[in-house]
């Protein structure tokens, strides 16, 4: 009965050091983790002010940067040998959120896509919407009937021809000019004032970072029981100016 008695109290020691040794590793872990993207603007600053190259890779995530290495080392290279230093700032106009979220319309659950800025403005700083996109959106498809047209002569007929094509709802994009194109935000935003949309919850943030050199980053947050998780570099790519435009249209939707 006595060595029962030592070997459940040998048991509980051993459980209750396990415990602290686990509650020791989480809390380190949860100390080295980027928990604010303030605080990722901060080492991503302190790294490139104090040419800190690697202090500068701790800020990508792992595997990320282990299958881009190349890429990642000239972009690290790049900041921390800047003579000026390359810093970011909440007050730059050159960074974004892209919010991935769910949205209802006509009782079905849809993926949306919505982008914001922060944006200043009589020394008022608020994020503001400049992009949305979703495929509840993309309602007006090509027509493949090249022969339904405003011929040129309805103007003889006062455009009296303009009752059918109105009503010729499967090809309403040839009745219209071939630059011609939808803005989404517009188009969201009517659905969401009519009550046609709603906004249901956010599935993931990314921000994406364009202003520096011919650099665009995005960071998000990884979420794992490790030192490298938090807010991190989870993407990278080398753009000249018209290239990071076309990102900005067709990534983030900018209009």
């Amino acid at each position: 009965m006595k060595s029962t008695n030592i070997f459940f109290v040998l048991l509980f020691v051993a459980a209750s050091a396990f415990a602290q040794t686990i509650d020791e590793f989480n809390k380190e872990i949860l100390q080295s983790r980027v928990k604010q993207l303030d605080e990722f603007f901060f080492l991503f600053n302190n790294s490139s002010n104090n040419k800190q190259s690697a202090d500068l890779i701790q800020l990508f995530e792992r595997d990320f940067f282990i299958c881009n290495d190349s890429l990642c080392n000239s972009f690290v290279e790049n900041i921390v040998n800047d003579s000026l230093g390359k810093s970011i700032s909440f007050y730059d106009s050159g960074w974004y959120a892209q919010v991935n979220c769910k949205l209802n319309f006509n009782k079905k659950t849809f993926e949306g896509s919505i982008t914001l800025k922060p944006s200043t403005e009589n020394g008022a700083t608020r994020w503001v919407i400049v992009g949305v996109n979703s495929e509840i959106l993309h309602f007006l498809s090509a027509s493949t009937d090249s022969s339904r047209i405003l011929n040129p002569y309805s103007h003889e007929t006062n455009f009296i021809n303009l009752r059918n094509a109105l009503q010729d709802t499967a090809n309403l994009r040839q009745y219209l000019a071939d630059n011609f194109k939808v803005s989404n935000l517009t188009l969201f935003l009517y659905l969401v004032m009519k009550g046609e949309i709603q906004f249901v919850n956010v599935q993931r943030v990314t921000f994406c970072f364009t202003q520096i050199g011919d650099w665009i980053f995005e960071v998000s947050f990884v979420n794992r029981l490790s030192h490298n998780s938090g807010w991190l570099i989870t993407g990278l790519r080398k753009k000249n100016y018209s290239q990071k435009q076309e990102y900005l249209n067709n990534k983030l939707n900018l209009e």
